[in-house]
């Protein structure tokens, strides 16, 4: 019976020795937590108010954007209105300027779709 009790003490001194030091590894995690928490708390709150200040001025931005887009549609509109009156008549594209692209595609020579050089192409040269 000696033994037996012996053995039961051993064990409760075992689980006693195990109990503690998780204890000790808790608080080594743990005693710190208020003041990490409190932090976390704070750095919250500062991003909270950060936030609502960030979404106050893009909301101004975005109103100002919108006035900065009306004046420049209302300036393109006023271009394409007045454009015509100002510009003086030797500077308003005329039938000759518009005529002169076509007369460049009927003088060059159409380009193969064989990599730029044909017998079509040579004979065209010799016989010019």
């Amino acid at each position: 019976m000696a033994w037996q009790l012996k053995k039961w003490v051993r064990k409760l001194g075992a689980a006693a020795d195990a109990v503690t030091a998780a204890e000790l590894n808790t608080y080594k995690v743990l005693h710190k937590a208020p003041k990490s928490i409190y932090k976390g708390q704070v750095g919250a709150n500062r991003l909270r108010i950060r936030y609502q200040e960030l979404g106050e001025l893009y909301q101004q931005l975005e109103f100002q954007l919108q006035q900065v887009r009306q004046v420049l549609l209302l300036l393109s509109l006023a271009q394409k209105i007045l454009r015509p009156e100002f510009l003086p008549s030797t500077m308003r594209p005329s039938d000759r300027d518009k005529n002169l692209g076509q007369e460049f595609r009927r003088n060059t020579p159409p380009v193969s779709s064989q990599g730029g050089k044909s017998r079509n192409r040579r004979k065209k040269r010799f016989y010019r």
